[in-house]
């Protein structure tokens, strides 16, 4: 595993508050894990991109991403109080994951 980030959790209009969801980045997938609502894995190319969504009040600065997997919600976000959404994006894209 490269990098792990706790946070909160956005399927369609059901949030899972912080710290329940965890997102982790290894070499060759991202996994989502939002508590009761499942666990989501994704290989680099079932992701278009991921998009910064700035700060949201009370849940942090966000992520939503983008992807191809027709079995998965269409919405899928994850936000931390912690850490730099851009700087979480760059990190995928260095991994190989999304435009």
């Amino acid at each position: 595993m490269i990098e792990k980030w706790s946070g909160a959790v956005l399927i369609d209009d059901i949030l899972v508050n912080w710290p329940m969801g965890k997102l982790l980045l290894s070499n060759n997938e991202v996994t989502l894990r939002a508590g009761i609502l499942g666990t989501y894995t994704f290989k680099p190319e079932d992701i278009y991109f991921f998009e910064p969504l700035g700060f949201i009040p009370f849940i942090g600065q966000g992520i939503k991403l983008h992807h191809k997997v027709r079995t998965y919600p269409l919405i899928i976000e994850f936000s931390c109080f912690t850490y730099s959404a851009e700087n979480i994006v760059k990190k995928f894209k260095l991994a190989g994951f999304g435009t």
